[in-house]
């Protein structure tokens, strides 16, 4: 992937990447934040942690709170901005913003979010992009560090309106589901029946339901089936095995129901997918 533009200091380090293949190491003492300015982004993967959605429209941002090192591996066929900074920087920005949740303690600026939409975020994400492209010298240091000032300030501005949202909404579910997502993520071969996965969250189906769409803005048996996919073009790109056998070990009934899953997801079948990596 190319890197068309990059700088860090002791507060914050940005990047700017270009389309294709990444593999991206963030401190464990750096907020992470990675906003898609492509058309689409797949196979987000991040270590630690269940794979979210792998496709975003570009529209969408992941932030990651600091606390822990994180490997991430992405594909996508657009550009991306992404800034890592320092914890402190949120809570700056936080201050006299009459915004905060009430009894939060601020543990939302700890919470993860995956590809999740922002016209004002992805705004002013191109708005530095441009600022790049258009100075052969690059952006100033003035500049710079008005832009990062804005982009994690709309950052904070978004985690404190979602955490407000969620307190509204009395969300506690989080750890639930993640608890859902672990086990999805470690039986992927195996049935994944609702009833089951909804026991796991120690909640009735359709309630299950319901919390699962508004936790990851899809359905459990879509995420399921998506997981499924990305596991298995994983195998198709680093392996050998037969297609049918990587069809059958990703839980997919038979090798059209993963050729018609690819088409729908990826626009492609698995044996051209494989040929053209």
């Amino acid at each position: 992937m190319t890197v068309e533009y990059q700088i860090a200091n002791d507060r914050y380090e940005i990047f700017i990447h270009g389309p294709g293949g990444q593999n991206i190491s963030v401190p464990s003492h750096f907020n992470f934040l990675d906003v898609h300015l492509g058309q689409l982004t797949t196979d987000y993967q991040v270590s630690g942690l269940s794979t979210y959605p792998e496709q975003a429209s570009s529209s969408t941002f992941v932030f990651l709170p600091a606390g822990q090192k994180r490997e991430i591996q992405t594909y996508r066929s657009g550009w991306s901005l992404q800034v890592m900074f320092e914890p402190s920087e949120l809570e700056r920005e936080l201050e006299g913003m009459q915004i905060c949740p009430k009894s939060s303690g601020k543990t939302f600026l700890k919470r993860p979010i995956y590809h999740q939409e922002d016209v004002a975020l992805v705004g002013l994400a191109h708005t530095f992009f441009g600022l790049c492209q258009s100075r052969s010298s690059g952006p100033s240091e003035h500049q710079i560090n008005a832009a990062t000032h804005l982009i994690v300030s709309r950052t904070a501005c978004y985690l404190a309106a979602s955490a407000n949202q969620a307190e509204a909404n009395g969300k506690t579910i989080s750890t639930q589901i993640q608890n859902v997502l672990k086990h999805i993520e470690e039986n992927l071969c195996e049935p994944l029946p609702l009833e089951e996965l909804a026991s796991l969250a120690n909640l009735s189906i359709y309630h299950f339901a319901r919390v699962f769409r508004s936790e990851m803005n899809i359905s459990p048996h879509r995420y399921v089936v998506e997981r499924r996919a990305a596991h298995a073009r994983n195998q198709l790109s680093q392996t050998n095995e037969p297609i049918a056998r990587i069809a059958y070990d990703c839980g997919f009934s038979s090798q059209s129901h993963m050729t018609v899953t690819f088409k729908r997801i990826y626009g492609t079948t698995p044996g051209n997918l494989r040929k053209n990596h």
